[in-house]
């Protein structure tokens, strides 16, 4: 199953995005447009998803590194294996106020704009649990819900557009 999330800019509308290029937790595997947080080693992880202050989402790699197998896997390619000595990085979008397309494990109502969320799933098919973490900008979810993106792919009602909660990185 491939990652439903897409960064869509940020609320300005400003495209001047931030990234970092960071090496990847030994035996753990990135995927293109993973969510992903620093792990034990202070290498990245999206193992354990829900629980990780996040970095951002993953955008690239160092295509010299990764199998020409992985790179042309058109449904979710594979970025990244870590490797111990930490040669295997990939790109990390660390912008504060970008803001993504993410599909929900549930239906999203206007009531819940301004909640906060966690993502759940395994590494390279994650998804936004669709039962709120508090309410409001309180909240301790990893993600708070900008707007309702309903009918963007059909009648779906399970997409929102997401910012990372600044209290979370």
């Amino acid at each position: 199953m491939a990652n439903f999330a897409e960064y869509i800019n940020r609320e300005d509308a400003q495209s001047n995005s931030a990234t970092r290029e960071v090496p990847v937790e030994s035996g753990v595997t990135v995927y293109n447009r993973d969510f992903v947080g620093y792990g034990a080693n202070g290498r990245l992880t999206s193992a354990g998803i829900a629980t990780l202050k996040l970095l951002g989402m993953v955008m690239g790699g160092d295509t010299r590194l990764i199998g020409r197998s992985q790179r042309t896997n058109s449904t979710n390619p594979i970025l990244a294996t870590g490797v111990a000595s930490g040669k295997v990085r990939v790109i990390v979008n660390i912008e504060n106020e970008a803001q993504y397309l993410l599909k929900a494990s549930g239906a999203l109502t206007e009531a819940l704009v301004g909640s906060t969320f966690n993502l759940q799933g395994a590494p390279g098919s994650q998804l936004i649990n669709a039962t709120p973490a508090t309410s409001g900008a309180a909240g301790t979810g990893q993600f708070e819900l900008v707007r309702l993106a309903a009918g963007i792919r059909g009648t779906d009602n399970t997409y929102g557009v997401f910012r990372i909660r600044r209290a979370n990185v």
